[in-house]
């Protein structure tokens, strides 16, 4: 499904005109986050449903990528956060919260 998604970027910014210039020293380490990145996440979620019996604590967990975006963005990144980004990290956290309370 990345390599679907990857292709499809590929063509829009091809038809938009826009630059898809990659320079030589980030091309490997792109490369390598591209592979790694979706076969870790997969291992990652096989291994956590594998090991616990509760499978919709790890799959409400999987899908919590937005707000680790937003944090990791904010740490290490220095963004500043939108009000919707505030209002999005308040909702994801409430919900889980509520999902392992009454599972």
């Amino acid at each position: 499904m990345n390599i679907i998604s990857g292709i499809i970027g590929v063509i829009i910014c091809l038809l938009l005109k826009k630059s898809l210039i990659i320079k030589k020293n980030n091309f490997g380490i792109i490369l390598l986050a591209s592979i790694l990145g979706p076969i870790l996440g997969y291992l990652l979620f096989l291994y956590l449903i594998n090991k616990t019996n509760n499978v919709s604590i790890v799959i409400t967990l999987a899908f919590t990528s937005p707000l680790w975006s937003i944090i990791i963005g904010y740490l290490f990144f220095k963004e500043r956060l939108k009000l919707k980004q505030i209002l999005g990290v308040i909702f994801i956290v409430f919900g889980i919260c509520i999902m392992t309370r009454f599972n």
